[in-house]
């Protein structure tokens, strides 16, 4: 007789799996760029006229860090700095013309990946899993939940 798995034990199953997957890491549209350099152009696109900061707060990474890897980019002509409007001394980090067409590619990939996911499913299974996502994520962010340093468990 097989035991049956507590949900917290299956969900974390499935996270795993989907992890492999990939589905939400923004595939390499360009032999140039590696997927980190995507993921920090993917946020950039996501925010426009980021700072350094915001970009370091949102990947989990360093300012130093993420400021010579947008000086790389700009360097390459996949990044902008631009001066901020309301703050002389702080500069927005935008996306270059050359940067929006190959996040274009990747994204186009990144949601055939996420449609061949999802076409196991009825377009109502669909809705009905996307919105108990939605809600589970809402629950742990009204929580402040970390996952790498939880608040409550």
């Amino acid at each position: 007789m097989t035991e049956t798995m507590k949900p917290e034990d299956r969900l974390v199953r499935a996270m795993r799996r989907m992890h492999k997957l990939r589905l939400v890491e923004m595939p390499p549209a360009n032999d140039d760029l590696t997927i980190s350099q995507i993921q920090l152009l993917a946020f950039i696109a996501n925010s426009p006229d980021c700072h350094i900061q915001d970009i370091a707060g949102g990947l989990g990474l360093t300012a130093p860090t993420v400021s010579v890897a947008v000086r790389r980019l700009e360097e390459q002509g996949w990044a902008a700095r631009n001066p901020d409007p309301k703050d002389g001394r702080a500069a927005c980090i935008s996306l270059t013309e050359k940067s929006r067409e190959i996040m274009a590619k990747a994204m186009q990939a990144q949601y055939k990946a996420v449609k061949t996911f999802l076409s196991g499913l009825e377009l109502v299974e669909q809705e009905h899993l996307i919105d108990l996502l939605e809600r589970a994520i809402n629950a742990a962010e009204d929580h402040n939940y970390n996952l790498h340093n939880p608040t409550t468990v």
